[in-house]
């Protein structure tokens, strides 16, 4: 994987709108951090009690957040997108 900035030249360029937003210093604090990831369709992300061990800026589709019920259903109670962040 290869840092966002790396990737997309500069931030300000960035699909996410959150990080598109922040203040170029701000960015720069956390630029170190930031590594590309391609999810596909299904992958759990944390499960329900684990430690979240990262956080998701989407850069384009949703993260669902999803509630196992006791009956066996599950059902999507948020959903962030390229303007937000998961975790």
């Amino acid at each position: 994987m290869q840092p966002v900035g790396a990737a997309m030249g500069s931030f300000r360029q960035s699909p996410n709108q959150l990080l598109a937003s922040l203040p170029g210093s701000e960015f720069e604090l956390i630029r170190p951090d930031i590594r590309m990831s391609s999810l596909t369709l299904g992958d759990v992300l944390v499960e329900a009690g684990a430690e979240l061990a990262l956080v998701y800026f989407p850069h384009g589709g949703v993260i669902s957040s999803v509630v196992n019920l006791t009956d066996g259903e599950a059902i999507e109670v948020g959903m962030v997108g390229r303007d937000g962040v998961f975790g």
